[in-house]
């Protein structure tokens, strides 16, 4: 069937263009004026017929209330043609001696063709929002193969909200990573914007290099918007862009970090998160801890719905001694896991392993994940007798294998929203030592259910590894009462939970 609207949509763009180029030639030989200023008085004027033709002809827009916002994204979009039609015409008119009227009409032709799906959602946004699917569009950052908490959670509602009649589209950001930092977002913008047109509902798993485009997408197009928010993103940019050697003095807590200013860029980017989880119709969190947290930004407590992260042990046929054996471990085996960042405190961890291996000869420190710390901590545990078996990324099955065959489970973090490795430890028997910080308490009750010490804490962290590890009839039965106690984090009371805060439209 014939595009009709493709078709005005060129008589339009071509009605403009014949009056670009005819102001244009007039400009430059009537009244003597430089090209390039000529040009862009020529492209504003074209723009404004642009719009009009646009608007109520190619696409039959007569909603007159929408035309002060659709103009505003309009002109967003207009400025930047504007820039790019001044920099290529100089290109083509300086550079490769092109006449400016044929320069003119080839940036005319590129800009064109770029902006259509722009202009095409634009002025079709009333009619998607009219449109009702019930589907959710999931923006996020990490998605499988990728670790991490997201990636995993992402995957279960991906594959179980559908089955409780909430469809689920998925835009991992990954697609648009092979892009330069900054115009990646500006793509993952226009691709979640085309997406967003048949969805009823807009749902970001971070507040800003997810987040802050999703939110544009639905805020242009009149969706609901929600934001999942397991952390600061503005204090871990931080953390990592001022490569911190972690010590009790020198380390911010998030709790710290919001009462401080900091650089330009971090400000910017606490800005960003801010703005995203106000305006958000809900934010979700994985811990009462983190609700403070995002309360300290203005947001308020009644908007915020705590859901708590889910796991199911794995039903695995291989027993204990089978996965060491695949494996290839023997002796006492430490697992620890997460991003390689400097608050995980994974430096203090291997440099303990000194200490431990005088008492426990036979034991091991395998450290699963990847991140800015890599090199440095590799460096770091081949100083060792017996080095750390530094792990890199491993698929989500691979990981819980190793926390399976391993004796302990230490997580040396100084900032923890609510800790998904925690949870998975729980439910598998491990036992655990971690650190009393933000919702660790939650999870692990203090010589019940696992170890608590504090952040960085030398002399405590290596005494609860040994306790551990030579008194395993006590760790064994703090294990069983985590796995009691983990029972309450289902995977169906968290998929219900989401499910009545997204179609709570």
């Amino acid at each position: 069937m014939f595009n009709f609207a493709l078709l005005r949509y060129g008589i339009s763009g071509f009605s403009a263009g014949v009056v670009h180029l005819g102001l244009l030639y007039v400009l430059v030989n009537t009244f003597g004026y430089h090209y390039i200023f000529a040009s862009t008085v020529a492209v504003g004027v074209a723009i404004v017929v642009s719009f009009a033709l646009q608007k109520f002809w190619t696409f039959k827009n007569e909603n007159l209330e929408s035309a002060p916002v659709q103009f505003f994204y309009y002109a967003i979009i207009a400025t930047v043609d504007i820039i790019l039609n001044g920099a290529f015409m100089y290109v083509l008119v300086e550079a490769f001696e092109m006449h400016y009227m044929v320069a003119q009409i080839l940036v005319i032709g590129a800009i064109a063709a770029a902006s259509f799906l722009f202009y095409s959602l634009i002025f079709t946004m009333r009619g998607a929002k009219e449109r009702k699917t019930g589907k959710v569009l999931v923006a996020t950052g990490l998605y499988p193969p990728e670790t991490g908490g997201p990636a995993t959670y992402v995957k279960i509602i991906e594959e179980e909200l559908p089955k409780r009649n909430v469809p689920i589209e998925v835009f991992p950001f990954r697609s648009v990573r092979v892009f330069p930092r900054v115009v990646r977002h500006f793509i993952y913008f226009f691709e979640i914007l085309q997406r967003a047109t048949h969805a009823d509902v807009v749902f970001a798993l971070d507040p800003v290099s997810v987040g802050f485009p999703a939110f544009l997408a639905a805020r242009m197009l009149k969706k609901k918007f929600f934001v999942k928010i397991v952390g600061d993103y503005a204090w871990e940019q931080l953390l990592q862009k001022q490569k911190l050697e972690i010590s009790d003095s020198s380390f911010i807590t998030p709790e710290e970090f919001q009462k401080r200013h900091f650089d330009l860029v971090t400000e910017l980017r606490r800005k960003i998160e801010h703005l995203v989880a106000k305006k958000a119709d809900k934010v979700i969190v994985p811990s009462e801890y983190l609700k403070k947290i995002v309360m300290l930004w203005g947001v308020p407590g009644e908007k915020i719905v705590v859901i708590h992260n889910a796991f199911e042990a794995p039903q695995s046929g291989e027993s204990r001694d089978e996965l060491r054996k695949a494996l290839h471990l023997s002796g006492s085996v430490i697992v620890s896991a997460g991003r390689l960042v400097p608050w995980k405190g994974f430096d203090t961890l291997i440099d303990l392993m000194t200490e431990i291996q005088k008492q426990i000869p036979d034991v091991k420190l395998i450290v699963v994940g990847s991140g800015p710390q890599e090199e440095k901590l590799k460096a770091q545990s081949l100083k060792l007798k017996t080095p750390v078996l530094m792990a890199g990324n491993v698929s989500h099955d691979e990981l819980l294998k190793y926390l399976q065959a391993s004796d302990l489970f230490v997580l040396n973090t100084g900032y923890e929203g609510l800790s998904h490795l925690i949870l998975e430890a729980m439910g598998i028997g491990v036992p655990i030592v971690t650190t009393n910080v933000g919702g660790n308490p939650e999870l692990i009750e203090n010589g019940k259910t696992g170890l608590l010490v504090s952040y960085n804490d030398r002399g405590a962290l290596a005494a609860a590894i040994l306790s551990v590890l030579k008194e395993r009839g006590e760790a064994e039965k703090r294990s069983k009462n985590a796995e009691e106690y983990v029972r309450q984090f289902s995977k169906e009371h968290m998929l219900e939970a989401t499910k009545r805060v997204l179609v709570s439209f």
